[in-house]
């Protein structure tokens, strides 16, 4: 679900202003998401897993985007070289593979990321300091969910009924979830990871006959505090993810 409520653009702008007014950026915070969630009370969570699955009918190829797993940098390299030929779908991977965007001889290829990092770039973004009017809209769809919550209670709130993957928001789901159909089967030729990203995002533009390797990484890979995740972690929380996140971590090969 996209918000669109038409004052969005102006809250944006009116939020990075406020920036340099600790006070007044956190008491508007507060009114912002108040009234975004009385808007929403009584509508129940979902969960987002209608990820976008860009598709490029050109050069005969699907990516599967998780959020937090570099999709900026990969994206705006991927429309520099066929912006036009580059369409963006939300739908799932049974959707997709029944529909005739892809056939039998596409490349289909995403990018998993280490969970312990993944999810304190997402708490880091989205729930401790609200930079764009989308971070409101993901907070408020939760009842106990809100603007500033210290990372340690955020952990705690995952391992809930309301943090789960049945109700989770795309930017925490487990990624698993986003690369699996509904029989749990994979349908990728190339899943890459962060932690090697030059190296394989390479191996994927040399897939995709595309000879242009100047990539310019997106912040959230040069300079992303997530970068360092693990000073931010104790005993306690390394667990906490570790327990809502092992599947991730199990089937892609994760280790704190």
């Amino acid at each position: 679900m996209k918000a669109n409520w038409k004052y969005k653009k102006r809250i944006n702008i009116l939020i990075s202003k406020l920036v340099k007014f600790p006070f007044i950026a956190k008491l508007v915070t507060r009114i912002v998401y108040t009234f975004r969630y009385l808007l929403k009370r009584g509508n129940p969570a979902f969960s987002d897993y209608l990820c976008g699955i860009h598709v490029n009918s050109k050069r005969n190829y699907a990516y599967v985007s998780i959020p937090k797993v570099g999709t900026t940098t990969i994206l705006r390299h991927l429309r520099k070289v066929d912006d036009t030929s580059l369409k963006q779908f939300k739908i799932n991977l049974d959707e997709l593979e029944k529909s005739k965007l892809i056939d039998s001889n596409s490349f289909c290829f995403s990018v998993t990321r280490n969970p312990w990092a993944r999810i304190y770039s997402c708490w880091f973004d989205k729930i401790s300091g609200q930079k764009r009017f989308c971070d409101f809209f993901i907070i408020s769809r939760y009842k106990n969910l809100y603007p500033g919550m210290p990372f340690r209670e955020f952990l705690e709130w995952l391992q809930t009924e309301e943090g789960g993957d049945s109700f989770a928001d795309r930017h925490w789901i487990s990624q698993h979830v986003l690369l699996e159909n509904a029989k749990g089967k994979e349908r990728f030729n190339f899943l890459g990871k962060i932690e090697s990203f030059d190296e394989d995002f390479t191996t994927i533009l040399d897939f995709l006959k595309i000879e242009d390797k100047n990539f310019e990484k997106a912040n959230s890979l040069s300079n992303s505090p997530s970068q360092s995740y693990r000073q931010f972690y104790d005993d306690y929380q390394k667990e906490l993810v570790a327990k809502r996140y092992s599947e991730d971590i199990a089937q892609f090969g994760y280790r704190f």
